[in-house]
């Protein structure tokens, strides 16, 4: 179990240190995600289940989260889209930083400006905002530095791609074993679905994303047109979706697969 922890700590060190978070602000945010969950991308809160994952998501937030997708790839790129603004409509989540006197404001956090102690207790009140009582401020606090110090100067590069399905078993096995309803697939469908490989080329017949808004369809008064736009096969989510892409649109469509069929 240490080395699993360990190995999620530095997955996350490693990837907010690719996107240019300077050390003491990853290091703060480790500090509170040790405090939230000890690390572990599955811990559901003790007493209520409210909060999940990594940073303890709850209410509406765990509700985009779960959307977007729930394993540690995912978790990585909602908290990067809530801290800084980015990725926004990819991964289903708002920009939650709120400024607040006499906390450091993101720009500061997202500039490593200030210690540690100062940027873990923004962090923690102006983006993780739990209860005060018991936010445990001082573990927070202790845990950033110590990580600060395990952590500095390691890490860099670019962040590494999500998993591919056709390299990693695990992660393709969640579009092979879905269990689909026979009243959204037929047995064609599902046929159809299982010969699917990432990068493969479909058109997209007709969804709605998870704000129910129309993807890849336009209204001509009160009919529908639908789109016949040729996408890849990006990823999987874990319910079994299917995530595509258009060229260089950088929003993608989760679908369900009953909505999809081969670009012939």
């Amino acid at each position: 179990m240490a080395d699993t922890i360990l190995s999620i700590e530095t997955s996350v060190w490693n990837y907010l240190k690719a996107k240019g978070l300077p050390e003491k602000s990853i290091a703060s945010v480790m500090g509170n995600i040790e405090a939230e969950s000890s690390f572990d991308p599955t811990e559901v809160e003790s007493g209520n289940s409210i909060g999940f994952g990594l940073c303890q998501w709850s209410f509406g937030r765990r509700t985009q989260l779960e959307s977007y997708g729930k394993d540690l790839v995912h978790q990585e790129d909602f908290l990067w889209a809530e801290l800084s603004g980015q990725n926004l409509a990819i991964t289903h989540a708002d920009y939650q930083w709120i400024n607040k006197s006499p906390y450091l404001t993101n720009t500061q956090f997202m500039a490593g400006s200030g210690s540690i102690d100062d940027l873990t207790t923004a962090f923690c009140f102006c983006w993780e905002r739990p209860n005060v009582d018991l936010a445990h401020l001082d573990r927070r606090i202790q845990q950033a530095n110590a990580f600060f110090t395990q952590f500095t100067g390691t890490g860099g590069g670019t962040v590494d791609p999500p998993p591919d399905p056709t390299t990693d078993g695990d992660f393709y096995t969640k579009l092979l074993t879905t269990t689909y309803n026979v009243n959204q697939l037929s047995a064609a469908q599902i046929t159809f679905l299982k010969t699917l490989s990432i990068k493969d080329s479909v058109k997209m017949i007709f969804s709605f994303n998870h704000n129910k808004k129309q993807i890849g369809t336009n209204y001509v008064g009160s009919h529908l047109t639908f789109d016949t736009n040729t996408y890849i096969i990006n990823s999987v989510r874990s319910n079994g979706d299917v995530v595509l892409s258009n060229g260089e649109n950088v929003c993608y469509n989760y679908i369900n697969p009953k909505f999809i069929k081969a670009n012939s």
